[in-house]
């Protein structure tokens, strides 16, 4: 069981029996909203979920270690370079513009 003070955004805490880590993206006085990951894999599972700060504290054993979490932290953006990349609109090359209207020009002149 965690203490009241210890529960911070952004932080992640692991529960050792059910070996699920929380990571806490929204707290207020009364609740604790969290993304659930698989503590041996690393891979988010479900929605994020909510529940009372009492609850939560109650429920987590310890914070996550360093280790624990670059892990999470690195399959979230490993996830980033997997996904295949929209289409980008390209600007045109202003360069070979101004070499078009130059061309046009001395050719209108002679």
């Amino acid at each position: 069981m965690l203490p009241d003070l210890q529960i911070t955004i952004g932080k992640s805490y692991v529960n050792e029996k059910a070996r699920v880590v929380c990571e806490v993206i929204e707290l207020d006085k009364w609740s604790v909203r969290y993304k659930t990951y698989f503590l041996v894999t690393g891979e988010k599972f479900g929605a994020p979920r909510q529940s009372s700060r009492r609850e939560f504290m109650r429920w987590t054993d310890r914070e996550a270690t360093h280790e624990e979490m670059a892990s999470l932290e690195n399959r979230d953006l490993d996830a980033l370079f997997v996904e295949p990349m929209p289409p980008q609109k390209m600007e045109p090359d202003l360069s070979l513009d101004a070499t078009l209207i130059m061309n046009r020009q001395s050719s209108t002149l002679r």
